[in-house]
């Protein structure tokens, strides 16, 4: 997701009122306003999905480490967010940048969701065909090239279906992570660097994802009691259709200079904002903390699918109460993203936030340890009460780390490349943590980790914590303390 630029410069001042959204409507426009709305509320609503993509793949027969392996996969167009932005920037469809790049994302995320909907529903059609022909004694699909197995370990599974659910969710991520970029640079361009309306936006941006976000947990969770997995997967695809609609009311002028460029021109732009990107990225400055983010989310390794299968097959936790939690858990980035407005005050330290975030982080694998040891019990806890507690707190300081590195980020843009370099900054840090979670997933196969075998997980969390402990050493050496922009000595100079 993108950087709260209104949070990037002038974080250590005194807060100051924020416009109403009738006001920031009449400012900026309606159009806008309600785009950025439905694009960031679509990106929350898509945890609607969530827990029906992890229930189709343990269903499919994949096991924890492999449904990690592919989920990793599916995230990588967050990754590479510079290009979407640079294609926008230089590449324009009837000389429009922004209104048709929104539109066509919303159209691929819509195809993608119809895609893995028909793909589930053709599962469990053919589930249902074999649970019958065992049932009358009738093997002649024994043979068919899906092979299903409910013990939810790593069997033989059609190539063929895996590739079209991997497809499905590059496709669908690539569409999310588009609309992102682009209606992030509509939002920079419309403030024109006022950061006071730059700041409104993206505020009026976080809210709406978060609303959107606790939104599709509750209606996950219902809807799983009401229809099958495929019914939910196709209701997500009511996200990117939204996206799409909302885009033809951005009120983008047709840029008849833009139309009538020719493509050794817009070429050569290109290669230019590409030369200023590089030449940043090499200033020390600038990569000693690229360095720190991307070893912060290396040495993070994700056991998020083993938890999953742990906490569904060990603990009994139902489905229902896993979308119940999701939901309270997008609560608790809000209150997050307050106490990390109210915690970032005059003189704030960097290096600080980081190493105090990091460690706290890092000991809240203890939550984890205590579960999967039973020691919570011994206590008088139920699992249940545990798990709520130990992910809300968690929640929050996630939100509070995050802030701090959308500051840092921000501030270490250079002029002329603001956009660009910040994507970059965001990219390897969403990197990072896809890198962490393949590292995750050889862990948990050295360690045997898979669907009914869950001896080694307490191994898996200590080693986690060991990991998550490396990047403490090099803060200090990778992040200042303090950092003012370009732009701003010059204005106090």
């Amino acid at each position: 997701m993108s950087a709260t630029n209104g949070e990037e410069h002038e974080l250590t001042k005194q807060p100051r009122p924020h416009r109403s959204f009738r006001s920031l409507c009449e400012e900026v426009g309606y159009p806008l306003v309600i785009v950025c709305g439905v694009v960031y509320f679509a990106q929350g609503f898509r945890s609607l999905a969530s827990l029906s993509i992890q229930m189709f793949l343990k269903r499919l027969g994949l096991g924890p480490t492999t449904s990690q392996t592919l989920l990793s996969t599916a995230v990588l167009p967050w990754s590479v967010k510079p290009i979407y932005g640079l294609l926008s920037d230089y590449v324009p469809i009837n000389g429009k940048r922004r209104q048709p790049y929104i539109f066509a994302s919303g159209l691929l995320g819509v195809v993608s969701w119809i895609c893995l909907a028909y793909v589930a529903m053709q599962h469990a059609a053919l589930s249902a065909e074999l649970s019958v022909g065992n049932m009358t004694g009738d093997h002649s699909n024994e043979t068919s090239d899906i092979h299903l197995n409910n013990t939810g370990t790593d069997a033989p599974v059609s190539a063929t279906l895996t590739w079209l659910v991997l497809a499905s969710l590059l496709i669908g991520n690539l569409s999310t992570a588009v609309s992102d970029v682009v209606v992030d640079a509509c939002v920079a361009e419309r403030a024109s660097g006022n950061d006071s309306i730059e700041d409104d936006l993206q505020g009026w941006c976080w809210n709406c994802m978060a609303v959107g976000g606790m939104l599709g947990s509750l209606v996950g969770a219902v809807a799983l009691s009401i229809v099958d997995i495929s019914g939910a997967l196709l209701l997500t695809a009511l996200c990117p259709l939204l996206v799409t609609i909302a885009s033809t009311f951005l009120d983008e002028a047709v840029d008849a200079g833009a139309a009538a460029e020719c493509t050794d021109d817009n070429g050569s732009k290109l290669w230019t904002e590409v030369a200023k990107l590089t030449a940043a990225v090499t200033n020390k400055q600038l990569w000693l903390p690229l360095v720190f983010f991307f070893l912060s989310g290396l040495f993070t390794p994700n056991i998020g699918q083993v938890w999953y299968f742990y906490v569904t097959d060990e603990l009994k936790f139902s489905n229902e109460f896993l979308s119940a939690m999701g939901t309270a858990m997008w609560g608790m980035s809000i209150v997050g993203n307050y106490v990390a407005k109210r915690t970032m005050t005059e003189g704030y330290s960097y290096a600080n936030a980081f190493w105090w975030g990091r460690l706290a982080l890092t000991m809240f694998n203890v939550f984890s340890l205590t579960l999967v040891m039973g020691w919570n019990q011994s206590l008088g806890v139920p699992d249940h009460v545990f798990i709520v507690f130990g992910d809300a707190v968690e929640t929050v300081l996630g939100q509070v780390m995050l802030l701090p590195f959308l500051s840092l980020a921000a501030k270490l843009t250079v002029p002329g490349v603001e956009a660009t370099l910040f994507a970059t900054f965001m990219s390897i840090h969403n990197l990072s943590y896809t890198v962490g979670s393949f590292v995750g997933v050889s862990i948990c196969s050295y360690l045997g980790l898979r669907a009914g075998n869950y001896d080694n997980l307490w191994i898996a969390i200590v080693v986690r914590f060991g990991m998550m402990l490396i990047p403490l050493a090099f803060t200090r050496l990778c992040i200042p303390d303090h950092i003012v922009k370009e732009g701003q000595k010059e204005k106090e100079e």
